[in-house]
């Protein structure tokens, strides 16, 4: 899925996103959703030269990574669209963040 394509499908559900380039140029996208959780997408991850993106669960939108959800305890990688989508829902569905 391109970068622009997941912007649109998260703007039709009113949520934030917005694609950024990282210092070496490589495109990566940072999501937040209503319940204080997050997404940080990367194209030049884990999968990367399969046309694969990583993604690594964020506390909100610019928030700082987050390795305790039971999404996972790591970021995933080799993410194809279905499975990108899958846990972005997953993501959208946690319960919402307390903030401390």
């Amino acid at each position: 899925m391109r970068p622009d394509e997941i912007q649109d499908r998260l703007i039709q559900q009113d949520e934030v996103s917005r694609i950024e380039h990282r210092h070496n140029g490589a495109l990566f996208m940072r999501v937040g959703f209503p319940n204080g959780w997050g997404a940080s997408i990367i194209w030049d991850g884990y999968g990367a030269s399969a046309g694969l993106m990583e993604l690594a669960v964020t506390e909100g939108y610019d928030g700082k990574l987050n390795y305790e959800t039971p999404i996972t305890d790591d970021v995933l990688g080799y993410l194809d669209d279905e499975k990108l989508a899958k846990v972005l829902d997953a993501i959208r569905a946690l319960p919402p963040r307390s903030k401390k």
